[in-house]
């Protein structure tokens, strides 16, 4: 993927510069960049066919490789654009203008990753490995969490990718928890269709929205209340649509659930005497 200067301003306006001294202080980030996303992202280091697929992953770099830059490089954000840092025309003004910029990016990073592994799976990439190592829970993104209400364990900051990844140990728990009430048989049927964009009958979107509305409930610190109320509806749901969502009706969760009662009867190998 060759990524010229005109191709990367076009993805990251802000870099748009008069000269080239910029790009070619950038460019050789945007190149290991690349590299490292394709090996993170892609098994086998191919993209999948597709030109969204191609496109999408070029502004991910772009947007990368920017936001690395950012911290690695003497770049100062001017009126104009950027410049290059000297000791005579780096106004401290500029340095909150380069951190708005920074955190910019970085949001613009996070929403452009999950919007691409979205994408990819519809194609081919479902069912690598790789779609399996990113896609592994049913909150299996930040702009999902921030969708279904996830909070930043900072109350300064939203949730993107690094705040994300803060959490991952609270949301597996949490998951875990769903995968329990609603079987682990449902829960992996649910996970299959995210990860091959599978198609959902209405009674398995519903379980799956209310899922994740419970994980993010149970990761809140205040969300306890709500946690318990959404366990009841959920549970009385499947209960009572069993009948549509097959892999929960011959699930072991749900034969348990329903196993007659032992009945104390003379001929029974077990009697004994009350």
């Amino acid at each position: 993927m060759n990524i010229d200067q005109t191709t990367f301003e076009s993805h990251v306006p802000s870099f748009k510069n008069a000269t080239d001294e910029v790009f070619n202080k950038v460019k050789p980030i945007l190149d290991r960049t690349e590299v490292e996303l394709i090996a993170s992202l892609f098994s086998g280091g191919t993209l999948p066919e597709g030109a969204s697929v191609a496109d999408s992953f070029q502004h991910l770099v772009c947007l990368a490789a920017a936001h690395r830059a950012m911290s690695h490089l003497d770049l100062v954000l001017t009126p104009t654009g950027f410049g290059i840092v000297s000791n005579q025309n780096l106004a401290p003004a500029s340095r909150d203008r380069v951190a708005a910029l920074t955190r910019q990016l970085y949001r613009e990073r996070s929403d452009c990753e999950d919007q691409l592994l979205d994408q990819l799976t519809a194609t081919s990439w479902s069912g690598t490995e790789a779609s399996f190592r990113h896609i592994s829970r049913l909150l299996w993104n930040a702009t999902l969490a921030r969708h279904y209400g996830i909070r930043s364990q900072s109350s300064f900051s939203e949730l993107y990718s690094d705040e994300y990844q803060a959490l991952v140990s609270q949301i597996d728990e949490a998951e875990q928890k769903v995968a329990e009430l609603i079987s682990p048989e449902l829960y992996e049927q649910l996970l299959g269709k995210i990860r091959t964009h599978g198609s959902l009958s209405a009674e398995e979107t519903f379980v799956l929205a209310q899922s994740r509305s419970l994980i993010a409930s149970q990761v809140n610190p205040s969300g306890e209340f709500r946690a318990k109320h959404l366990a009841k509806s959920l549970f009385r749901f499947i209960e009572t649509h069993v009948e549509q969502l097959a892999s929960y009706q011959s699930s072991s969760t749900y034969q348990s659930r329903h196993a007659p009662r032992y009945e104390n009867k003379q001929e029974h190998s077990t009697f004994f005497f009350g």
